[in-house]
């Protein structure tokens, strides 16, 4: 029996048959940590040294597997004789690394190395590079290479140097990072792709990649996750055999900034990939060549569950690309879940204006702020214009999208943040939302729009919304804003249709302000901020850094 002395019962004073003296306490069962059974203090192990979203390293710095060994001797003991503990590998330094491919014995291995983060510091380039070398002379037991590198050289002498991996390999990330986006930083030597064996490959990302021909597929079986970020020479029909290779596992297909060749042959049937559940195409640049990712749309059979996530450039490819690309969200829209809930927002892509619609099956409203944590919606379609363009062409486009989908069964929608609202904006949209219950807007522009009556004919938008149930109202400023709406507000009363609810948030707006509309609404609730502009969730405006892609 292990015996554990507790120091804090050591030395206590005690009375022992009215003798005062100290003693030491024996307690007879040792701490929780080093009672533990084995297997579950394995997968406390795996737990320290799990990828998480976001991280590459898991949820802890990779020396924690190194302190792991350090707590006592029976973790150490497991954690050493524990090969999956170390098969996680980290180029954070060359000796952890060799550390760490060593003890992970025949494991099967990860290995990440991003030479642009790693690379900080430039005496360390060539251990690292050694060291990623060194690590990949084991990928016949890899199961998920991911390398990430400035460099062209660098990387293609990197992939060249490696034994084609084994048929473990379930995940394969090559990313090249240049300054220009239009650029491939290196090409992809054929062998790595032919003379090995065919891989079980669940997730496959490039980026700035240039590929030999017909080497992807055969790969592609049980493919999940399919990414591709300026990857040339493709055509059209090698990502429909891509798709078909996977249609019974495809869950994400994401074609960023892909110039598709167009093919001579195409299927007569779509492809079915009943899995997918995610399909984002940014096409938005001026190769006309893009177009043809539109076209992989009604060559493909997507169910009423998924994503489809659209980036288009309003050019001459506006004159092709609705034919192409609005049947199918339409389609798409009107099976399934019906829309829910929208959100209109101005959102600017590589210094481009543009506008973004997300459309949403759930009724939960739509918020700006937040958006990312949202779930993913059914349609969002991102419209950009050159930078020498005008918003006219803009607003038509966005106008001409809202009439085409069904939105009648929509009950929330957010209109935020638009340095100018579309022309009609209020007067396409009113009558598709039948039935919109809860409305918000950002900002003095939609705030006004909403208030103002389009013509001598018509009430303002607000006055026409009879079955509104909620008016959320965000990022207005002083009495100029809220004047207009405190007089359409009125108006609903004298025609019987008063406001149930008004809510004012991340407002400048003072007391008496809000004070003027008691009465106007069934409730008022303010979050009673004065100057609320200052303390908005989101930056006003994030304009990009990245390069302007621009035609070939």
């Amino acid at each position: 029996m292990d015996l554990h002395i507790d120091p804090g019962w050591a030395l206590v004073p005690e009375t022992l048959e009215g003798v005062s003296q100290p003693y030491v306490h024996i307690d007879l069962n040792p701490p929780l940590a080093i009672r533990l059974p084995t297997e579950l203090l394995l997968q406390i192990f795996s737990l320290c040294t799990r990828k998480q979203p976001g991280n590459d390293d898991g949820p802890f710095n990779p020396t924690s597997t190194i302190i792991l060994t350090h707590v006592c001797q029976r973790w150490r003991a497991v954690a050493l004789d524990y090969p999956l503990l170390w098969s996680t590998i980290s180029f954070r330094t060359p000796y952890l690394a060799r550390l760490m491919l060593d003890r992970s014995q025949d494991a099967p291995l990860i290995i990440r190395c991003d030479f642009v983060r790693e690379n900080e510091i430039e005496s360390q380039v060539a251990p690292i590079y050694k060291a990623a070398r060194r690590a990949l002379r084991h990928s016949s037991r890899a199961k998920e290479i991911s390398l990430r590198s400035r460099s062209g050289k660098q990387l293609a002498k990197l992939v060249s140097d490696t034994r084609p991996p084994g048929e473990m390999l379930e995940s394969l990330s090559l990313l090249g990072v240049a300054e220009r986006y239009y650029n491939t930083v290196f090409d992809l030597p054929v062998d790595l792709f032919a003379r090995a064996p065919v891989w079980p490959l669940r997730k496959l990302v490039l980026e700035r990649v240039k590929l030999p021909p017909n080497v992807l597929p055969r790969h592609c079986a049980h493919l999940v996750h399919l990414e591709l970020h300026y990857v040339t020479p493709l055509s059209v029909e090698d990502v429909l055999h891509i798709a078909r290779a996977a249609s019974n596992t495809l869950e994400v297909l994401i074609l960023d900034l892909v110039p598709l060749s167009l093919s001579t042959e195409l299927p007569t049937e779509p492809i079915p990939v009943p899995r997918i559940r995610r399909l984002h195409l940014n096409c938005t640049f001026g190769d006309l060549r893009a177009n043809s990712a539109f076209g992989l749309l009604p060559l493909l059979t997507i169910p009423p569950t998924a994503s489809i996530r659209l980036q288009v450039l309003l050019s001459g490819l506006w004159l092709t690309a609705p034919p192409l690309m609005a049947p199918t969200l339409v389609t798409h829209a009107a099976k399934g879940a019906p829309l829910r809930a929208i959100l209109i927002s101005q959102a600017n892509l590589y210094r481009r204006r543009g506008l973004r619609l997300h459309a949403w099956t759930s009724t939960a409203a739509p918020t700006f702020f937040h958006t990312d944590d949202m779930p993913l919606p059914k349609l969002d379609v991102q419209i950009v214009r050159e930078p020498d363009g005008d918003n006219t062409s803009l607003h038509r486009a966005l106008l001409d999208l809202i009439g085409a989908l069904p939105l009648h069964t929509v009950r929330s929608a957010t209109i935020a943040r638009l340095d100018s609202i579309p022309a009609g904006l209020f007067t396409t949209v009113l009558p598709a939302l039948a039935a919109l219950e809860e409305i918000t807007v950002h900002g003095s522009s939609a705030l006004h729009a909403l208030c103002s009556m389009p013509s001598a004919a018509h009430e303002p938008p607000l006055v026409q919304m009879a079955g509104l149930h909620t008016l959320a109202v965000y990022e207005a400023v002083g009495a100029g804003d809220f004047r207009p709406l405190r007089r359409t507000l009125q108006q609903r009363i004298d025609l019987g249709i008063r406001l149930p609810s008004l809510v004012v948030c991340y407002s400048n707006v003072v007391r008496s302000v809000m004070e003027g509309f008691a009465g106007l609404a069934g409730e008022v609730l303010w979050d009673g901020s004065v100057s609320g502009m200052q303390t908005v969730p989101v930056p006003m405006e994030v304009e990009a850094t990245m390069e302007l892609p621009v035609a070939f």
